[in-house]
């Protein structure tokens, strides 16, 4: 997360593995370790409950969540899922990736401290 308690959103690619299959990477992570990391992250509860099951959190709820997932549930417009992994698109801008917060440390390292990312 960012010091305004939002989560790291990335840009994602489309490799193709073969001539009738694709494979989702996004930043070198697989589809199944995003859903499993996100489902995982309790910011991330509200806006997964909504997208899958058309679930509205109670007042209640969103008194007690955190900044954080407060800020996805008044912004619920801009998310989406694309193979169950969820993704933020802004009008007019390509779909990225929103990283929980237990992936952003080894994504910022895999990107910025190996000498192939060009930094």
């Amino acid at each position: 997360m960012d010091v305004c308690g939002q989560a790291v959103v990335l840009q994602t690619e489309v490799h193709e593995v073969q001539s009738t299959t694709t494979m989702l990477s996004s930043w070198g992570y697989t589809v199944e370790n995003l859903k499993e990391e996100q489902t995982n992250d309790p910011d991330f509860n509200i806006v997964l409950c909504w997208l899958n099951n058309a679930v509205t959190p109670t007042e209640i709820e969103l008194m007690a969540a955190s900044p954080a997932a407060y800020f996805y549930w008044i912004n619920k417009e801009v998310f989406n899922l694309c193979d169950g992994v969820l993704y933020m698109a802004k009008p007019d801008s390509d779909s990225k990736l929103v990283l929980p917060l237990g992936m952003q440390e080894s994504a910022i390292k895999l990107h910025h401290d190996l000498p192939s990312s060009g930094h």
